[in-house]
C-alpha cells in the first residue's frame, strides 16, 4: 500500500516555498511531508509498516534456515530490500530465546516460589530448620557431657530421646563457635580505599540487618560519609537484602544486553583470521548478527521440546549440536570461500577464542552488573 503524503506549501525546517511537484526541500534535503498525523493517517501508517517488516521477515526464513551465508551475501552485495536486515533478525530471535528462557529458567529451579530471604524462611521453618541439623558422633566429648547432665534431670527419659537431644545441643554449640570462628576470620579481612580500611566482613553483616540505614554502617564502621562509600554501603545492603529470586532476575535481564555489546569480539576474530580478504570490519559484524541468529533459533526449539518432551531431550540436543555445527561451517564457506580445509581450521580458531573470551566476559559484566543492581 503506497503511503499517503501530506504536503505542506513550504519546508517545515527553512521556510522554502515548494513548488508543486517538489518531494523535498532543495535548500536543506528535508521531505515535503508533515510528520503530525491524525489518528486514522497514524494507524495506517503503522499498518504499513507492520506488514513491510511481516513480509520482509517472512520472505527471509527459508534462506536463513536452509540456505547458510545468503542473507549475508545479498546484504553485503547492496540487494537488501528483499529481505529483513540483520539487526531486525537478530533482535527478534534473541528476544524470543530470552523470553521463554526466562520463563523455563524460573520454572524448573523453582525461583516463583522464592519471595522471602533465607533469613526470613529460616525463621519461620525453625523447628524443621532444628530437626534437620547436623547430628554429632555419640563417640564426641561434649556429647558424652550433655548426656550425662540430662541423664541426671531427666532419669525417667528414654535414652533415644536423650541421645538425639544431647546431639543437637552439642550440633548447636559447635555451629555456633563454627560462625563465631568464620565471622572473626572474615572481619580480618581489611578494604583499603584511599586512606580509609574497614573490615569487610562486619560491613556485610550490617547490612544483613533488617531496617538498617547507610549511615548507621558508615557510622558503626567510622566510615567518610562521601558519595563513593555512601554508594558502596548502599549496594551491600540491596545485595545481602535481595533475595535469589531477585538477583537471578537482574542477572537474566541484564544477560541479553551484554550479549549484544560483545557481540563486536566475534567480528574482530573474523576480521583477524580473514585479514587477506580485505573485507570492512562492518561485513563480518553483519555475518555475526546472522550466525548468531541461528544459535538463537536452534535454542529456542530446544527450550520449546524440552517443556513438551522432557524425557527425549538428550538426543533433541545431540540434533541440535550437529545442526549448529553443520550450519555454522555451511556460512562460513558460503560467505568467505576459504577452501574446506582452511575453512575449518578457521572456524575452530574463531569459534574457541570466542567462547573462552565470552565466558570471562559474560562473567565479570554480570558480576558488575550485580554489583551495580
Amino acid at each position: 500500500m503506497a503511503r499517503k503524503r501530506i504536503k505542506k506549501d513550504y519546508c517545515t525546517n527553512c521556510q522554502y516555498e515548494f513548488q508543486a511537484d517538489e518531494n523535498y526541500c532543495p535548500e536543506c534535503g528535508q521531505e515535503n511531508n508533515n510528520p503530525i498525523k491524525s489518528t486514522k493517517q497514524f494507524s495506517q501508517d503503522l499498518v504499513d509498516d507492520l506488514l513491510q517488516i511481516d513480509n520482509r521477515f517472512f520472505r527471509s526464513i527459508i534462506p536463513f534456515l536452509f540456505r547458510p551465508g545468503k542473507l549475508t551475501n545479498e546484504y553485503i552485495n547492496g540487494r537488501r530490500k528483499r529481505f529483513a536486515p540483520p539487526i531486525r533478525i537478530y533482535l527478534i530471535w534473541s528476544f524470543i530465546y530470552f523470553f521463554i528462557f526466562s520463563i523455563e529458567f524460573k520454572r524448573t529451579t523453582g525461583l516463583d516460589d522464592i519471595n522471602k530471604s533465607n533469613k526470613t524462611l529460616i525463621q519461620e521453618n525453625k523447628e524443621s530448620f532444628d530437626d534437620n541439623i547436623k547430628i554429632l558422633p555419640d563417640s564426641s566429648e561434649r556429647f558424652l557431657q550433655i548426656s550425662d547432665s540430662l541423664i541426671k534431670y531427666m532419669p525417667n527419659a528414654d535414652s533415644t530421646e536423650i541421645r538425639k537431644l544431647a546431639n543437637r545441643i552439642a550440633a548447636r554449640e559447635d555451629s555456633e563457635t563454627d560462625t563465631l570462628e568464620d565471622n572473626q576470620n572474615i572481619d580480618k579481612i581489611n578494604v583499603n580505599i584511599g586512606n580509609e580500611s574497614f573490615s569487610f566482613g562486619k560491613m556485610t553483616r550490617l547490612a544483613a540487618r533488617d531496617g538498617i540505614t547507610e549511615d548507621e554502617v558508615m557510622d558503626s564502621l567510622n566510615m567518610n560519609k562521601n558519595n563513593f562509600n555512601r554508594l558502596l554501603v548502599h549496594q551491600t545492603i540491596r545485595l545481602a537484602n535481595a533475595t535469589p529470586r531477585e538477583l537471578t532476575n537482574e542477572a537474566l535481564e541484564k544477560i541479553p544486553i551484554i550479549l549484544f555489546f560483545i557481540l563486536p569480539v566475534f567480528s574482530l576474530l573474523l576480521k583477524l583470521v580473514y585479514m587477506t580478504q580485505k573485507r570492512f570490519l562492518v561485513e563480518h559484524f553483519i555475518f555475526t548478527l546472522h550466525i548468531h541468529s541461528f544459535y538463537f533459533f536452534v535454542f529456542t526449539i530446544l527450550l520449546i521440546l524440552n517443556r513438551l518432551a522432557e524425557a527425549v531431550m538428550p538426543l533433541f540436543i545431540a540434533i541440535s549440536v550437529i545442526i549448529i555445527l553443520v550450519y555454522g561451517y555451511a556460512s562460513f564457506l558460503n560467505v568467505y570461500k576459504d577452501g574446506i580445509v582452511k575453512t575449518f581450521i578457521k572456524k575452530t580458531f574463531v569459534e574457541t577464542a570466542y567462547l573462552f573470551i565470552l565466558v570471562i566476559l559474560m562473567t565479570f559484566a554480570i558480576l558488575v552488573s550485580l554489583l551495580l543492581y
